[in-house]
């Protein structure tokens, strides 16, 4: 088959997986270790605006040709960058075209994250699904109660099914199913599997307006959010590395997706 096609085409996704230490990077890699066999090289397009030197990757395959490859620079995410600096007490926008931010407001007092949560989602009343990350586990769900405590019960049919769900697969009495009939949720590497697909099942359906979430979104989990608050640049005792970041933040804003 690869003699009659010459120009095959191979196109591969999240590629900035594979400058990492981990599991995946090696899959990327052995995929590299067999193309080189092929006897029709084919051409190769990694879909990832995170990777800027495609050359480097491109030698794996072609060890004797020189050259850097063609890098096109183009990503169907829109985004308004919105800084909440607490210290300083001001309000900044971000430009991402002059790299610079620029204060558009100021506050008193020193808010908490769960406040300004709340105070945004007042002004953006049309958002379908927010999500908020945190870098520990304990931190997202904390947060989770201490919001779903001012919020009533929706009194939604599809939401009630949901939290009867969770509550047959893990207890009646977990706190989840309370958050899940007020339309929120938390998304975190401990619920099982199946809990967490039929929360990001909701989230798609416009079911869940709010989900606080941690580092399990930089695994893949694409979820239709029209915003993402970033509560911190860690993930767990590690900081976020510039790539994952921009995996986090490129989870919201999607042509497509937002109704922002």
């Amino acid at each position: 088959m690869r003699a009659k096609f010459p120009f095959l085409h191979n196109i591969l996704d999240t590629l900035q997986k594979a400058t990492e230490m981990s599991s995946r990077s090696i899959f990327y890699y052995e995929i590299f270790d067999q193309i080189k066999e092929w006897n029709n090289l084919p051409k190769i397009t990694f879909a990832s605006p995170l990777i800027p030197n495609p050359g480097v990757f491109k030698q794996l395959v072609e060890a004797n040709k020189k050259g850097e490859g063609l890098q096109i620079t183009e990503s169907p995410v829109t985004q308004v960058k919105i800084i909440f600096d607490r210290c300083a007490k001001e309000i900044l926008i971000y430009d991402d075209l002059n790299k610079k931010a620029t204060t558009i407001d100021r506050f008193t007092g020193t808010p908490s994250v769960s406040e300004i949560v709340l105070g945004m989602l007042k002004i953006q009343k049309v958002s379908k699904c927010n999500l908020i990350y945190y870098g520990s586990k304990k931190n997202a769900i904390s947060d989770a109660v201490v919001v779903g405590r001012q919020l009533p019960e929706l009194n939604d049919a599809k939401l009630n099914e949901l939290a009867d769900y969770i509550s047959r697969k893990i207890h009646p009495k977990y706190i989840l199913v309370d958050l899940i009939r007020k339309g929120l949720a938390f998304h975190t590497g401990e619920l099982p599997i199946n809990v967490r697909i039929k929360i990001e099942e909701a989230c798609r359906e416009g079911l869940l307006k709010i989900v606080f979430c941690t580092s399990t979104l930089l695994e893949g989990v694409n979820l239709p959010a029209d915003n993402i608050f970033v509560t911190t640049l860690h993930n767990g005792k590690g900081k976020l590395s510039r790539l994952d970041f921009l995996n986090l933040i490129g989870r919201v804003g999607r042509l497509g997706h937002s109704r922002l």
